[in-house]
């Protein structure tokens, strides 16, 4: 598929399985059409949305419930629920090696990407 010249894209992701990590990308390129080529921007943002009833974990590719980057909390509190990425100048986030998981099925992650 061609490569999404979008400076924008919002969407929700599915963490369908419990303990399994997820590479960000591939989450957001199995609902694009077309789907995001490189993986690369200036400003990702990430949310646990308010329904889900675990933490989401993020990191590389090694990724596991010891080894981790950063979690985003559950629940209804905003504080620990969202993580924002930034870069500036020629640098980029690279979307390709982040990944998720989460210890419950079925929980949702909202993703914002921004490469203006």
């Amino acid at each position: 598929m061609p490569e999404a010249r979008r400076s924008y894209i919002a969407v929700t992701v599915t963490l369908t399985s419990a303990n399994t990590n997820y590479n960000l990308l591939a989450l957001v390129n199995a609902i694009l059409t077309p789907t995001l080529s490189p993986g690369a921007c200036r400003e990702l943002s990430l949310q646990n949305t308010n329904g889900n009833t675990a933490s989401v974990l993020v990191g590389d590719a090694e990724l596991s419930s010891t080894r981790i980057g950063y979690e985003l909390t559950a629940g209804s509190s905003t504080v620990g629920m969202s993580r924002t990425y930034r870069c500036s100048g020629s640098n980029s986030v690279s979307i390709a090696d982040i990944y998720v998981r989460s210890a419950s099925a079925g929980q949702k992650l909202n993703v914002e990407i921004c490469s203006y």
